[in-house]
């Protein structure tokens, strides 16, 4: 199996599914509340498959970076066969390094109504390719924690509106 990288966070949301998912794919608001994408160019709805993202990101050293991602899955949210409401988003980074193989990159975020009302989010990065030894993971890690941090502080206070 080639080698990979996996950057992930997570959080218990105090708010209903829709309302996270909503926060979640209006990128074009990242910048009211979210510490890591700072800014957002798009060419089309976020929910909407072969949407081509661009995000600035910026590190906590203050540096940023700018990358394009192209939406490849979306899934409102829907009941399962099983009764539990889920949603999932899923965009692939999209670059010359992509191309010539040097680093491939997919990311993925999942949400999932709990019995006791919250939302559970969870967000995952898979990274491959000769690169990504040269990848800045730990800078990554730390964004998407902090994303996730500031997804659930945005849609709680979104409930209490």
């Amino acid at each position: 199996m080639a080698k990979q990288l996996v950057a992930e966070a997570s959080s218990y949301i105090q708010a209903p599914i829709e309302q996270v998912w909503q926060v979640m794919i209006d990128v074009e608001k990242y910048t009211e509340w979210n510490p890591f994408v700072v800014e957002v160019k798009a060419n089309g709805a976020a929910g909407s498959i072969g949407t081509i993202m661009h995000f600035t990101v910026q590190w906590s050293s203050g540096d940023k970076q700018t990358s394009a991602e192209v939406v490849t899955d979306v899934q409102p949210p829907y009941s399962g066969a099983d009764g539990i409401k889920r949603a999932y988003w899923c965009y692939v980074f999209e670059s010359p390094l992509d191309k010539v193989g040097m680093i491939h990159a997919t990311r993925h975020q999942w949400l999932e109504q709990q019995e006791d009302g919250r939302t559970s989010y969870r967000t995952q990065e898979v990274f491959t390719g000769w690169g990504i030894a040269f990848l800045p993971f730990s800078k990554v890690q730390d964004g998407f924690e902090r994303q996730a941090a500031a997804l659930k502080l945005r849609a709680e206070a979104l409930g209490r509106v």
